[in-house]
């Protein structure tokens, strides 16, 4: 079974090119997935997220994401992207 990591945020801090998340994050999941399976709903202040997959894996964000290997983004295991989120969405993932 595979994990996914998320960690959300309200604010970034920094300016020019240098910009990183203001810690502490609001909330932090950890999501056990095989087939699609979807995160709880964003923090209602949440504006970004940081993702890690513990396994190669496809992403879907959205109300009601499922994530399918066939048209989801593919995220390589144990790499953190950033992600711009609307407030109460989900991150769904299913493995590659």
């Amino acid at each position: 079974m595979a994990v996914m990591y998320i960690t959300e945020y309200a604010t970034a801090i920094g300016s020019g090119a240098l910009q990183v998340p203001q810690e502490p994050p609001l909330a932090v999941q950890k999501v056990t997935f095989t087939t699609t399976t979807a995160s709880a709903a964003f923090h209602a202040d949440t504006t970004f997220i940081s993702l890690q997959l513990d396994a190669t894996g496809h992403v879907h964000f959205d109300n009601v994401p499922v994530a399918t290997t066939s048209t989801s983004r593919k995220h390589i295991a144990d790499t953190v992207s950033f992600h711009g989120v609307l407030r109460g969405s989900k991150v769904a993932a299913i493995t590659a």
